[in-house]
């Protein structure tokens, strides 16, 4: 490697040092998308309340594997005897037939879920007969919304308020045979249902965004998500993280390097150290190819010598 070519190279890796300082220095702005996970420490992301869990169940897990595949290995293991509380969490929740079929039979069998989320469809809303409505937003300013409980039994007593990015979902239609309201928003539209169903309950909620980092905070807002699970028996309880929102999202093995600013600038800063050691470098440690030369054809050399030697001779 030539004094030029060091030159080079080590100005180059200084500069994308140098740009990976300045890019962490800059101020990151606020992530407002949701995205109810227990790794995320985000306004919406939910890892706050995953760690307050343990204050109100025995044990707390968490899974990341669909329904259908969940449900044949307890069956396999033979512990439906141990019943269990199952809590999702997202914006949308639509399990397909199988996975709906399996949920449900898990609740007739003594299993309880609590489901919140904006907008439940597919097999599973068809099955529980139930419908999310929104209200209406003049697009201007942030919708916000007030939520109590209700009932002789109300779980706790006074308004719990929410503003940004509260999407107003409420249940326009439910089995009332066999569902109770719990909560209410400002326009007395219900938003937290208990339903019976077989030997287990079904809590379902149309304001996923209560149960994130930024409403725990916020106010008194704590109580209502400690009202809203202590509908569920003390049993462990099953975090889902196989149905949120990123998890439905194109993925890459790389995807979670590129989401981190330090490990996307050192991933950068690696590819682009191991290209310049190809350009440079590496070029200069191939072994050098040797020329071949082709065999001399010595007949007629032969033939010249011959004749020079029997015409001295005289033969």
């Amino acid at each position: 490697m030539t004094r030029f070519e060091k030159r080079v190279l080590f100005g180059l890796a200084l500069l994308i040092v140098v740009l990976g300082i300045m890019e962490a220095m800059v101020p990151q702005p606020t992530d407002w998308s949701p995205s109810y996970s227990r790794f995320h420490t985000k306004p919406f992301g939910s890892k706050l309340v995953y760690d307050r869990l343990t204050d109100i169940f025995p044990e707390v897990r968490s899974q990341s594997d669909p329904l259908y595949s969940t449900s044949n290995e307890r069956y396999e293991n033979e512990v439906y005897d141990t019943p269990v509380n199952h809590l999702y969490i997202n914006s949308s929740f639509g399990p397909d037939v199988n996975s709906t079929e399996r949920l449900l039979q898990r609740v007739a069998w003594g299993d309880n879920v609590f489901i919140a989320a904006e907008n439940i469809q597919g097999p599973l809303a068809d099955s529980l007969n139930i419908t999310i409505e929104y209200k209406p937003w003049n697009g201007e300013e942030d919708p916000e919304s007030d939520i109590r409980f209700i009932g002789e039994e109300r779980i706790a007593d006074g308004v719990f308020r929410y503003a940004r990015g509260f999407p107003g979902a409420y249940f326009s239609s439910y089995d009332t045979s066999r569902t109770r309201t719990l909560a209410v928003d400002g326009s007395t539209h219900p938003v937290l249902l208990e339903m019976s169903w077989g030997e287990g309950r079904i809590v379902l909620c149309s304001a996923p965004m209560t149960l994130t980092n930024y409403h725990l905070l916020k106010g008194r807002n704590a109580t209502f998500i400690a009202g809203a699970f202590s509908v569920l028996p003390p049993r462990p309880i099953i975090w889902d993280e196989a149905y949120k929102v990123e998890r439905m999202e194109a993925s890459t093995p790389l995807r979670y390097i590129l989401s981190q600013t330090p490990l996307r600038w050192a991933w950068y800063l690696g590819f682009s150290l191991v290209v310049l050691y190809i350009l440079v470098y590496a070029r200069r440690q191939q072994r050098a190819i040797p020329i071949v030369v082709p065999p001399r054809n010595a007949t007629r050399e032969l033939m010249h010598t011959v004749g020079r030697l029997y015409w001295h001779k005289g033969d």
